[in-house]
């Protein structure tokens, strides 16, 4: 035997569903793979980027100044600015000083 030919094969409805499911589980395991692969590249360059933060610290403070360059652009009215806790403990711990005319006691 040489040659083996297939015509016309008709395969049932069933058959047809089951493949066209096996299809479709297929395409969604891909997009699955994709979309982590996706994830797990851009937590690399999170990781990458916090390491350069760590390094250099005026980084953070660029980044966001670049952030509120960006935001500004946009039509928003509220803004919200995030302070680390040691600028406001800085801020706490820094002596208030009192100016002359501005304290509730005179000197006559």
């Amino acid at each position: 035997m040489v040659k083996v030919e297939t015509k016309g094969v008709d395969l049932p409805k069933s058959m047809k569903r089951a493949m066209a499911r096996q299809a479709k589980a297929e395409r969604e395991r891909r997009t699955e793979v994709i979309a982590a692969e996706g994830e797990y590249q851009a937590a690399e360059r999170l990781s990458q980027a916090a390491g350069v933060i760590a390094h250099e610290p005026g980084t953070l403070t660029l980044r966001t100044l670049q952030t509120l360059a960006e935001v500004a652009t946009e039509t928003t009215q509220t803004l919200v600015l995030p302070i680390p806790t040691r600028c406001s403990t800085r801020c706490r711990s820094v002596p208030r000083t009192r100016t002359s005319g501005r304290s509730g006691s005179r000197r006559s």
